[in-house]
């Protein structure tokens, strides 16, 4: 699943067996968040992209929808 944020593609999927959250060209070059489940990885995103989750509901909107649309499958 993929959404754009502003100039961002943010990306969630499994990754092995977790589930990794990342936005830019690769997980070397971009930012990244993994975790056993996919609340965990945009947690852990959000963090290494510095992004404040009470701050910044814009992001965090798009977000949840990512692990919405995950959850419903």
């Amino acid at each position: 699943m993929k959404i754009q944020f502003k100039n961002e593609e943010i990306k969630l999927y499994k990754d092995g067996n977790e589930w990794c959250c990342m936005s830019g060209r690769d997980i070397q070059q971009g930012i990244v968040g993994f975790g056993k489940t996919k609340g965990m990885a945009i947690a852990r995103y959000c963090n290494e992209a510095d992004i404040n989750l009470f701050g910044q509901y814009a992001i965090l909107e798009h977000l949840f929808f990512l692990y919405s649309e995950y959850k419903a499958q």
